[in-house]
């Protein structure tokens, strides 16, 4: 856990019976998307929607789209919540935007959000 994403899962469960000695043996498994890119046509243009695909995260059942006008994510100016590996979204008017994906578990915790290598522009 990097507060307040979740980096790597498991989904192995140990039992240990009182009495006996165990060493467990758990591999964590990364909590991130992977190959995320866009195949919309740079800068947008008057309200076209950005295309966005990635690698699906195996134990993710929805994923978190965010975007902000800063690299920071500081403030995000929106978010959506899909269950695919693919969606298209409206950034809004002009200007940039920074645009990130993360997994989300069964309880809606967040994983490590992978952003777009580039900004996106937006243009009337």
């Amino acid at each position: 856990l990097v507060d307040p994403f979740i980096v790597w899962t498991s989904r192995q469960r140990v039992v240990v019976l009182p009495g006996t000695l165990s060493e467990p043996t758990i591999e964590p498994v990364p909590f991130e998307v992977r190959d995320l890119t866009t195949t919309s046509a740079l800068p947008l243009t008057g309200g076209a929607p950005l295309d966005l695909t990635w690698t699906a995260v195996p134990s993710a059942p929805d994923y978190r789209i965010a975007w902000a006008a800063g690299v920071d994510f500081a403030v995000i100016i929106r978010d959506t919540i899909v269950e695919a590996t693919s969606a298209s979204i409206d950034l809004g008017g002009s200007g940039t935007y920074y645009v990130r994906v993360s997994p989300r578990d069964s309880t809606g915790a967040s994983g490590f959000p992978v952003a777009l290598p580039d900004s996106v522009d937006v243009t009337n």
